[in-house]
């Protein structure tokens, strides 16, 4: 049973229609996009039974730590802005950085001097470890296949945290909510520019989001597990 094309993101149609173009104009895959590629060939081959994890969740070389007081997780988005802006700078065939693009690569470098995490599934969304450095993992305190962890993915299915398509950002929230902490008790911060995100984890809390752009940060709470949302304009 093949993955329904229904099930892609935005970010992961975006992906596959650029990669598409390149390959069309005779442009080779990047080594990122390569490793990409691969994963989703593997997941789309498997059984269904076998799709507990994402299939970015893989594992990567990125030294893993409880967080700390100092600890900030990122989502993809704001690392892949900082990515395509240096590698823009060194290669200016590369795709052009869009504005927001820009703006996430000065959110990221604000950061400077804090402990900044991502999730597995973000380091394979970004093609591996070495596309993530100088930054660290996640540690989790379940596994992904344990009732507890797949209660609180359901709750994030019903409130379409990144909307019907958002599995992969389910994946990641999940994980933040899952986190090692030192010490026990801290609650995680966890930054996105994703809206859908956002706007998923308001209705937890029982507000209906209303406006463009959500930038006001909160917490939410799910099966008593608590994380601190910072979005992102």
């Amino acid at each position: 049973m093949r993955k329904n094309v229904a099930n892609l993101s935005n970010e992961e149609v975006d992906w596959l229609h650029r990669i598409m173009t390149n390959a069309q104009a005779g442009r080779p895959l990047s080594s990122a996009d390569k490793a990409r590629l691969d994963l989703m060939k593997e997941y789309v081959t498997r059984s269904p039974g076998s799709r507990l994890s994402h299939p970015y969740n893989q594992p990567h070389s990125l030294p893993r730590e409880p967080l700390n007081a100092h600890s900030e997780v990122i989502d993809t988005n704001i690392r892949y802005g900082r990515n395509k802006v240096d590698d823009y700078a060194a290669d200016s065939t590369a795709r052009v950085p869009s504005d927001h693009d820009r703006h996430l690569a000065d959110y990221h470098d604000q950061m400077a001097g804090r402990d900044v995490r991502l999730t597995d599934v973000s380091v394979g969304e970004l093609g591996g470890a070495h596309n993530a450095v100088p930054h660290k993992g996640l540690s989790i305190t379940v596994e992904r296949s344990s009732e507890e962890y797949q209660r609180v993915k359901r709750v994030l299915e019903r409130y379409r945290v990144g909307k019907n398509k958002g599995a992969a950002d389910r994946e990641i929230v999940g994980d933040v909510f899952f986190a090692a902490t030192n010490p026990s008790g801290l609650i995680p911060r966890f930054h996105t520019d994703d809206q859908d995100i956002v706007r998923g984890l308001l209705r937890i809390n029982g507000i209906k989001p209303t406006g463009p752009v959500l930038t006001q940060p909160f917490d939410v709470t799910i099966n008593g597990k608590t994380i601190h949302v910072v979005p992102i304009d």
